[in-house]
This record gives C-alpha cells, structure tokens and sequence, in this order.
C-alpha cells in the first residue's frame, strides 16, 4: 500500500516538473503579452503598425495597389484602400472613395463620395464638409462646382455657399496615370500600415499567430497549466499534512 502511495507521489511530482518545463514558454509568451496588451492605450499598439517585412509576409500580406490617383498643382493625391496621401505623406483613413481633386490657389479640394476635405499646400487637413457627390471640378475663376444628387452646384466663397446652376465647368477632375516608383512607394507605405501591433500581440497571445495548430497547442498548454495548478496545490497541501501530523507525534 505504502508503495503504490510512493509511486503515485513519485509519478505526480515528475509531472508536476516536467509539465511545468513543457508549458514555462508558452506562459512566459502569455504573460509577456498579456502585460503589454494591458497598456495596449498607453503604449498606442492600436496606432503603430507593424513594419517587418518577415512578418507582414507571415500573415501574407501584400503591397497593395493604387485605387486612384489625382493631380492638381503638380502635387499627387493617391487613393490606396482606405489610405489617402498627399505625395508620399499619409493624410488620412476613410472608407470613401476619392473621385476628384481641385486647387483654388490657396487650398486643394479633394471630393470624396460624401465629403469634400480641404488641405493646405502643407498636406494639413483645414475643414471637411459634408455632401455626397460624383464630380468635382473648378473653373478659371476659382468656382468650385461639383455634381451632387444629380444637381450640378457651385460655391465661389470658400465652400461657405453653394447655388444651383446649369452652368459646366471647364474641366471636371479626372484620374491620373501615376508614375511607376511612386505607385511602388506608396504601396509599401500602405502595407506597412495595415497590421497594428495590437493584432499582432493579440494574435500571439491566443497562439493563431502560429496558425490552426498554434491555437491547439495554447489550448493543451492552458488545460497542463490547470492541472500544473491542481497538482501544485496538492502537493502543498499533502505536505502541510504531514508536517502538521509529525509535529502532533
């Protein structure tokens, strides 16, 4: 009986030690990423992107092409997915698509499907107004027209009015080729600001960073971490009793 007892001892403590050793990794990973994600605001994981050229290829990520391209005053302004930048300067995020861009010799317009964004020559957003449209246009007198809601409007005080007219411009903004190196930069601007840090330590805290078998074996490592847990306590606990009961004789 005293031997089955020592064997059962004998085979809980080895799993206890080389349970612990098997999953120290996997919880040094997860504590290690829990902290961080704790701070994830502090630290603004959401807002930094993840530039590694190994790793964006890990998650098969790819440089995206250019949407659209537009130039105006010898500046371009590029659409690439929900990327819009000035040049080779990210200047904003959004979900609509960009259809036009004009310059009235103090600010661009650029006209997206529900607003029009005005920018200064210094790639710094002033004001956005907004009205859905399908043109942008200006004309020799720096009226900016556009075509909204099948109305084509006009505004000559700074976008602060705009009156109905059947008046054209004489030229509606259209889309330009744009040059092959510029189209190659923005592109690996734009794949480098898709996966946030965030994601990234997300992902390895839940193990599909290291894809389908990754999420299974953190899931066996946090059943062992349980029962590393439970055999850690019994063994405290099995030796509380002894020492209380020796010290009673």
């Amino acid at each position: 009986m005293k031997r089955t007892r020592k064997s059962s001892w004998r085979f809980l403590f080895k799993f206890h030690r080389y349970t612990g050793l098997c999953v120290a990794i996997i919880i040094i990973l997860l504590s290690v990423t829990g902290i961080i994600l704790n701070h994830t605001e502090d630290l603004e994981l959401d807002s930094h992107y993840v530039k590694c050229t190994a790793i964006l290829d890990w998650y098969g990520i790819k440089p995206p092409k250019t949407d659209i391209a537009f130039t105006s005053n010898n500046h371009w302004i590029i659409q690439a997915g929900e990327h819009v930048y000035f040049e080779t300067k990210q200047l904003l995020k959004t979900s609509d698509t960009l259809i036009g861009v004009v310059y009235t010799e103090s600010f661009f317009l650029l006209g997206f499907t529900h607003s029009i964004i005005m920018v200064s020559p210094e790639a710094e957003i002033i004001e956005r107004i907004e009205k859905p449209l399908t043109k942008i246009g200006i004309d020799s007198n720096s009226s900016v027209f556009i075509n909204s809601e099948d109305r084509t409007l006009y505004s000559n005080d700074a976008l602060l009015s705009w009156k109905e007219t059947d008046q054209k411009p004489p030229k509606w903004s259209k889309p330009s080729e744009i040059p092959p190196d510029l189209n190659q930069h923005i592109s690996n601007l734009t794949r480098n600001n898709i996966l946030p840090y965030e994601r990234l330590l997300l992902d390895i805290h839940s193990g599909r960073f290291f894809g389908a078998y990754g999420v299974i074996i953190f899931d066996i490592a946090g059943i062992l971490f349980i029962l590393l847990a439970i055999s850690g306590c019994w063994m405290w606990l099995r030796h509380k009793f002894r020492h209380h009961k020796n010290l009673r004789k």
